[in-house]
């Protein structure tokens, strides 16, 4: 893909990663790696290819306060998350 982008001087690349690819908890250390690779990944790439008018950016989402999550199933709790990262969906 980014052959083309650079025939035509123009692209964007949008990665998800996670919040956890920057911050961390115990636990998780396989999880963090991968969001962290990802990240400076698309850093790297950022700055490679800023002269061929690609952009790369990376989108880095937190908890988000779901029935799932809340009930306790899967990783989210597994850990305290710190209300700094908590995010919610408007009830309506």
């Amino acid at each position: 893909m980014i052959p083309h982008m650079k025939t035509h001087n123009a692209g964007s690349i949008i990665n998800v990663s996670s919040i956890w690819g920057t911050a961390a908890v115990p636990g998780a250390h396989a999880y963090h790696a991968t969001m962290g690779a990802l990240v400076m990944m698309s850093k790297n790439a950022a700055i490679t290819h800023v002269g061929d008018g690609i952009r790369v950016n990376t989108i880095h989402p937190g908890f988000i306060d779901t029935a799932d999550a809340v009930s306790g199933s899967g990783h989210q709790r597994q850990c305290d998350w710190p209300d700094t990262y908590e995010a919610r969906r408007d009830p309506a």
